[in-house]
This record gives structure tokens, C-alpha cells and sequence, in this order.
């Protein structure tokens, strides 16, 4: 009878000792810019964004940023196709991935369609040569100023999307078209001359800002 709970749990043993499901492993490929808008440095950073956060989520097993660039130039010296030197297409990226032992690529590009600029993910499963996940953000390309942190902004998008969040489509971001400017400062300095009307009053016309809108009067 004493035999009796340790076969059990020699029976129990294995079903709570089961391993867990394996994690993709993941190669990020660079981002290709088709606008052509952005600096090499921009376009290396983003994609350094990106690995990183994919690696934070502990969704995927991330492929070294240097491992990948040695075994690119490994694969350009063994193809001696000098063109793999800009791995943007699949007939690099299948055969680099390959190389490395990964499960899937990453490939990411960014476009603009009319005032948008569109930052779309595809995830490629290596074995079936499938796309099996996908994700897209999109910001204002305009103005240039702060376009750098929208693209920040909207690589946090695509990698909380490609890990099961609820990444918005379109990144969080201010309207700063100049008119906007003007309002919202009409509108502040309105406010301050209706608090403290001994001091500032009512300004004339043409001491109003070009562009203005009047907020005063039917």
C-alpha cells in the first residue's frame, strides 16, 4: 500500500513537467525606407528600436544584431553577389535567414501615401515561405520637425501589434500645422488678456498675429 502514492506521482511527474511551447526565432531585417526621406543612422536606429522591443516582449528569440551582419557577409562572399550587400528583397533575406538557423524574417518597409507615412511589418515563416503575421502604423509626414520620435513612435506600434497588443494604427501625435499654432496661441493669449485686462487689454487689429483668428464678436 505504501508503493501505491508513488506511482502516482511517478505517473503524475511527466504530464506537469512538460515543456513549454518552443518560441520563434526571430531575424529583424533593416528597414527599407522607399521615400527615400530618411538618413542611413535614422533608418539603422528604428530597426535597433525594434529588435530591442521585440527581444523586451519575450514573444520571440531575436537573432543578434552583429550575428546577422556576419553571416551577411559570409553569404555575399559565398553567392559573390555584391547585391546582397542591400538585403531588402527575398532573395537575400530567405537565404540569410536560412543561414543564421531562424524560424522567420522580419522584413519592414516604409512608404507615404498622400500626407501619411505608412511603417508595414510582414512576418515571413522560413519553412512555409509564408507571410503568418503582419502590422502597419502610420503618422503625419509632415512637418519634418518631431519626425523622427513619430517614427519611434509608430516602431512601438508595429512591435506591440506583432506581439499580441493593441497597438494603435496611427501613432499617437500633435497637430502642429502652422494655422493650429496660431489658434491654439490666439486662444492663450485671449485667455490671458481676459484674466488680466488692466495689464494687456484688448489688442487693435493689426497687433494681432498674421493668420489669426478672431475670437471676439458675432
Amino acid at each position: 500500500m505504501r508503493l501505491l502514492p508513488t506511482l502516482v506521482g511517478l505517473l503524475v511527474l511527466p504530464l506537469s513537467a512538460s515543456p513549454t511551447a518552443a518560441k520563434t526565432k526571430l531575424a529583424v531585417m533593416e528597414l527599407l525606407d522607399q521615400t527615400r526621406s530618411l538618413e542611413s543612422s535614422v533608418l539603422e536606429s528604428l530597426t535597433d528600436a525594434l529588435r530591442t522591443q521585440l527581444a523586451q516582449s519575450g514573444s520571440f528569440i531575436v537573432i543578434d544584431k552583429s550575428r546577422q551582419a556576419a553571416a551577411l557577409k559570409k553569404l555575399v562572399t559565398e553567392e559573390k553577389r555584391e547585391s546582397y550587400k542591400a538585403c531588402y528583397d527575398s532573395r537575400c533575406q530567405i537565404p540569410l535567414g536560412q543561414a543564421l538557423a531562424a524560424d522567420s524574417i522580419l522584413r519592414t518597409k516604409l512608404t507615404r501615401v498622400g500626407s501619411y507615412l505608412l511603417l508595414n511589418a510582414e512576418l515571413v515563416d522560413l519553412e512555409k515561405e509564408a507571410v503568418t503575421g503582419a502590422a502597419q502604423a502610420r503618422v503625419l509626414a509632415q512637418p519634418r520637425a518631431g519626425r523622427d520620435d513619430r517614427l519611434l513612435a509608430a516602431v512601438s506600434a508595429v512591435s506591440r501589434q506583432l506581439t499580441g497588443g493593441s497597438g494603435p494604427a496611427v501613432a499617437p501625435q500633435r497637430d502642429l500645422h502652422p494655422l493650429a499654432c496660431r489658434r491654439r496661441l490666439d486662444g492663450v493669449l485671449d485667455e490671458v488678456r481676459q484674466r488680466r485686462p488692466q495689464r494687456f487689454g484688448n489688442r487693435p487689429d493689426h497687433e494681432r498675429l498674421p493668420g489669426s483668428v478672431e475670437r471676439h464678436g458675432a
